[in-house]
Formats: C-alpha cells, structure tokens, sequence
C-alpha cells in the first residue's frame, strides 16, 4: 500500500511540474522596445520623417510625413526577435503590405532598416527616444 502511495504521489508531482510549462508566453520582451523617431527615403525619390513605437511582444506602430508630397500616413505591423517584419503602410486611406528588416545598432541607441512593396523600398534610419 505504502508502495503504492509513493507511486501515485510521485506520478501526480511529474503531472503537475510537466503541465506548468512557460504557459506559451514570450519570456523577454523585444529587444527592438521601445520609441524612436528618424527620417526616411524610397525609391520613388520621396522623403520625410517618422516615429514608431515597438511594443513588448514585438508589435509596432508609427506615423510617418512625406515632405515631398506633403502627405502623412501610418504604418503597423510586428517585428521578430531576428529584425524581419510585415507590416503596412496606410495613405490617403489605402493599405500597402509588405516586408523588411529592422537592425538594431550594438549600443541599441539606433534602429536602422527598410520596408519593401512591390518594386518601391522605404529605408529608414531611426533614433531611440529616451523616456
């Protein structure tokens, strides 16, 4: 019986120590966290400026002026632990998908990358704004 006891205790403890897992959450927050604003070029020979903010789990979002056409509009999307993204570009009410890569620099002061749709390339070179 005693045996039998010891068995069953020890089966319900491996029970309970292997469901309690990480509980399929992200441990550490983005590297990528936090606010930064910066200017930014494409292809299509516009530029202007942008800030962006980059969520614990990755997600970002910003707003951005295109000082040659006198536009503003917004971008969102979520960034991997790795730099890539997919995210879209909102302007004059129409949504532009596409993919990049953000790097941030050794000091995590910068945030540099580009966003690409179809055959135009945003590349943007960003500040850390300090809280």
């Amino acid at each position: 019986m005693k045996r039998t006891l010891l068995l069953l205790t020890l089966f319900i403890s491996i029970f309970i120590v292997g469901c309690g897992g990480s509980g399929g959450g992200k441990a550490q927050p983005s590297v990528f966290l936090g606010n930064y604003d910066g200017t930014w070029t494409s292809t299509d020979t516009s530029v202007g400026t942008a800030v962006i903010e980059v969520q614990p789990n990755g997600d970002f979002a910003g707003e951005f002026v295109n000082t040659t056409f006198s536009l503003n509009g917004t971008f969102h999307g979520h960034l991997n632990d790795d730099g890539t993204f997919e995210g879209a570009l909102t302007l004059s009410g129409n949504e532009f998908e596409g993919a990049g890569q953000f790097v941030l620099s050794e000091d995590k002061s910068s945030l540099t990358g580009s966003f690409t749709r179809q055959s135009t390339t945003w590349t943007f070179d960003f500040s850390r704004i300090l809280n």
